[in-house]
């Protein structure tokens, strides 16, 4: 059995997410002739590090190459991040789900390319005026705003790439709603819900009304 083996065996023991910290652990807990050999190669060293760091970092190391794919699963959303051991029919699942997620994607871009190339030259402005909108919105209020489709391009029925059918809202708004479909706010309603999140960033810094005015003047001209 490799090394390389012998950690994934460690993680193997160990039930739900952990991080690679904590993975190192198992493994010297497992195999402490593999931490006494790393505590001697990090007394060689010229950089102040332990056995343990050498540890993580090998694993870290397995983990970027690519040594363990298929065979864990890694949640980069949590800092650190976090891994965990998946049994084969597990992985399989995972592969399964990963390609029917692409294929989603290459539907809906597919679709957004059928339908940019019906619009009219001032629908395809607007499509681009509501993209530097959000930028603009997000560079000076630290927003973070999205262009959501209020009828999902996935829905049933599907929705349009069309300006009629788009909105800004919140990444974590865009993330709950994922492939469902949402009645478009009126122009009313949107400008209300970019007020409110104005209203949230003022109590952290200064905002400055003329350029949100600017912006919102912006909106009705397009939505």
């Amino acid at each position: 059995m490799t090394i390389t083996d012998r950690y994934l065996e460690a993680l193997k023991e160990i039930d739900g997410w952990v991080t690679v910290g904590e993975w190192a652990l198992k493994v010297a807990d497992l195999y402490p002739e593999l931490l006494e050999n790393a505590e001697r190669q990090a007394q060689e060293q010229k950089n102040d590090t332990t056995g343990l760091r050498e540890l993580m970092r090998r694993i870290s190391s397995n983990i970027t190459r690519g040594a363990y794919e298929g065979k864990i699963e890694i949640d980069t959303s949590y800092q650190p991040r976090r891994v965990k051991y998946i049994e084969e029919e597990e992985a399989k699942k995972h592969a399964e789900e990963e390609f029917n997620n692409e294929l989603e994607s290459l539907s809906r871009a597919e679709r957004i390319r059928q339908d940019y190339e019906s619009l009219s030259p001032y629908q395809r402005y607007r499509l681009q005026e509501f993209d530097a909108i959000a930028k603009t919105f997000n560079h000076y209020f630290k927003t973070d705003l999205e262009i959501d489709h209020a009828q999902s391009l996935m829905g049933t029925p599907p929705g349009k790439h069309h300006p009629d059918n788009l909105q800004l809202i919140s990444r974590t708004h865009n993330r709950i709603k994922s492939k469902k479909s949402w009645k478009r706010m009126s122009l009313e309603e949107q400008i209300r819900y970019l007020e409110k999140m104005i209203s949230y960033h003022q109590t952290l810094f200064e905002v400055d009304p003329d350029i949100f005015s600017s912006l919102v003047n912006r909106i009705k001209i397009i939505y």
